[in-house]
C-alpha cells in the first residue's frame, strides 16, 4: 500500500515590499513527492494505548488480507478433522466434519485418524484394523463396521489397540460401532456396541 502525501501549501506575505514574492501563495517543498510505504499484510491503525501516531498492525493467524479485503480463514471439514493450525471454526464446519466418511475396505485396513471423526466400512471379507496413522492424542473416533451380505465377517486389531477388544462378527444385518480413544499415539483404547 502506498499513500502519496501532496505538497503542503502555505500563503506567505513578506514584510519587505521589495520582495518579488510578497503576497504570493507558494508551495512548501519539504514533502513533495514523498510516499508512505507499508509492509505486506498490514493495516493502518493504533494498538498502543492513548492517542498518538498511526501504527502498522499485522494480520494475525486465522485472518487473510487479500485484494483489499480482510476475511477469516475458515477451516474446512478436512481441516477440522486433521486439527489444522491457524484456522477458525464455523458452526456449519463442525457439523460437516462430523459427517460419516466412507473408508474403503481392505483385508488389512490402516485407518488415517486425521481424515474422519466418524467412519463407515462395509466389509466384503474379514478385516484386520492395523495400527492407525496420524493419531491425535486425546481424541475419540468412531468406526461403524458392517458386512456386505449375510456372511459373518471377523474383525481383528493391531497391537496398538488395547482394552476389551470385540469378538463379534458383522453382516449386512449386524453392525458394530467401535470407539477408538487415543490415550497415547500407540495406546488406542477400544470400546464397542452392537449397532444393528
Amino acid at each position: 500500500m502506498t499513500i502519496t502525501v501532496p505538497p503542503l501549501f502555505t500563503s506567505t506575505v513578506s514584510d519587505n515590499p521589495a520582495d518579488s514574492s510578497a503576497g504570493k501563495v507558494t508551495p512548501s517543498r519539504w514533502n513533495q513527492g514523498n510516499k508512505i510505504q507499508m509492509a505486506t499484510a498490514r493495516l493502518i491503525g493504533r494498538t498502543s494505548s492513548g492517542a498518538g501516531d498511526a501504527e502498522e498492525i499485522s494480520v494475525g493467524n486465522g485472518l487473510v488480507l487479500s485484494s483489499g479485503s480482510l476475511a477469516a480463514d475458515i477451516a474446512t471439514a478436512a481441516n477440522i478433522r486433521a486439527a489444522a493450525a491457524n484456522k477458525l471454526i464455523a458452526a456449519d464446519g463442525v457439523l460437516s466434519a462430523l459427517s460419516w466418511v466412507t473408508v474403503t475396505y481392505a483385508a488389512t485396513t490402516t485407518l488415517d485418524l486425521s481424515t474422519f471423526e466418524n467412519a463407515f466400512i462395509t466389509c466384503t471379507g474379514n478385516i484386520t484394523l492395523a495400527n492407525p496413522s496420524n493419531v491425535q492424542v486425546g481424541k475419540t473416533k468412531f468406526v461403524l463396521l458392517a458386512g456386505n451380505d449375510a456372511t459373518a465377517r471377523t474383525i481383528s486389531f493391531g497391537a496398538n489397540y488395547k482394552g476389551d477388544l470385540p469378538t463379534q462378527t458383522v453382516t449386512s444385518t449386524a453392525y458394530l460401532l467401535v470407539g477408538l480413544t487415543a490415550y497415547t499415539s500407540t495406546h488406542i483404547v477400544v470400546s464397542s456396541i452392537k449397532a444393528l
